[in-house]
This record gives C-alpha cells, sequence and structure tokens, in this order.
C-alpha cells in the first residue's frame, strides 16, 4: 500500500488520541511521509528544512554536506539562547559571520556583546576582541593573562619538539627554538 501524503490539519485529528489505540502501522508511515513533505514543501518552502544521506539543513538549498547545516541571508544565523543563575537576565550564543564570510562566534548578554572568536579575511584569530574589533596578529588575546594548565618538562635539551613549542614546569619555562632542540629560562619567586 502507498504512503499517503494528509494535511497538517489531517495529521492532528489522526494523533489527536491514542487511548484506543487506533493508530497503524501504515498510519506511522503516513505520518513519517506527510511530515517529510510538510517540513520541505509547507514551512517556509523548499529547502526550509532538508534531509540528504543523514544531513539536516536548514534555509540550505545546496551544500548539504555536513551532519548540520544552516544557511541564511543573516549575518547570524545560529542564535543559542540561554539564561544564566536564574534571574531571567538572557545571555547566549550567536554563530554567524561579520566579515567576508569568515566565520564568527559571538557571546552576548543583555548588555554586552563580544567576539568570543573572530577570523578575519586574512586568517588571523581574535579571541573576546571586542564586537567590531579586529585581531592584528595570527593569535589575538584580548586578556590579560594566557594559561597553559599543564606543566612538561622535556626530558632533555634534545627531546622531540616543533620549532615554537612552549611549555613550563615548577623551575624553568622551556622554548624550542628549533626541530628537537629546547633551551629553558630559570624562573624563581620575588
Amino acid at each position: 500500500m502507498a504512503d499517503t501524503v494528509r494535511t497538517y490539519a489531517a495529521l492532528q485529528v489522526l494523533l489527536a488520541n491514542n487511548i484506543t489505540g487506533d493508530i497503524s502501522p501504515q498510519d506511522v508511515r503516513d505520518f513519517l511521509a506527510s511530515t517529510y513533505n510538510w517540513v520541505n514543501a509547507v514551512a517556509g518552502g523548499a529547502g526550509a528544512i532538508a534531509f540528504a544521506g543523514g544531513n539536516v539543513g536548514i534555509g540550505v538549498l545546496s551544500l548539504l554536506d555536513r551532519q548540520l547545516c544552516v544557511q541564511s541571508a543573516e549575518d547570524w544565523p545560529v542564535k543559542i539562547i540561554g539564561q544564566r543563575d536564574g534571574t531571567g537576565a538572557v545571555g547566549g550564543v550567536l554563530i554567524g559571520s561579520r566579515s567576508a564570510g569568515k566565520g564568527t562566534i559571538q557571546g552576548y548578554d543583555d548588555s554586552t556583546t563580544v567576539d568570543l572568536l573572530f577570523q578575519t579575511e586574512g586568517g588571523n584569530i581574535g579571541i573576546k576582541i571586542g564586537a567590531g574589533g579586529t585581531p592584528s596578529a595570527a593569535l589575538d588575546i584580548n586578556s590579560d593573562i594566557l594559561r597553559l594548565e599543564n606543566a612538561k618538562t622535556p626530558a632533555t635539551a634534545g627531546a622531540a619538539g616543533n620549532a615554537g613549542d612552549i611549555c613550563w614546569d615548577a623551575s624553568n619555562i622551556y622554548v624550542c627554538v628549533a626541530t628537537n632542540t629546547w633551551k629553558k629560562i630559570g624562573i624563581a619567586t620575588w
């Protein structure tokens, strides 16, 4: 038997009350066929929500190549809303682009908006640089401290490492200046 595509109103009637157990396997198949058709063809037109190969797209007319794809003419197509500490104040995260198609994750609350992570056209990455700010280096962090949580002590001055690696322990800061070539700087309390 072929699946029947029902209107949204007909689905509401069919599923309104199942106390008598009168929903058949065919009704379930009709529901799935109708829901798929309704989501794709009625709710916002073609491409409002699309499914392909296990991937889901919202507003995606093409390039449905990831598990979740969101496409919009808006700068910030994804908004995650959160409520902090039970006060009713609204905060959350916006995910989108504010410059030349480069991705930005922006945090916001009732009083301020900060770019949590922003990539410039040239590839610079900014962390918490402030809304509208522009990273001026490959990694630009708006903070007065940079934290490496875990201590690491290279076994020897010739231990495996890449130029530019930096680590620390209770007595020294270590910098790898060339492949497998470490130098150290002693540190002390004052």
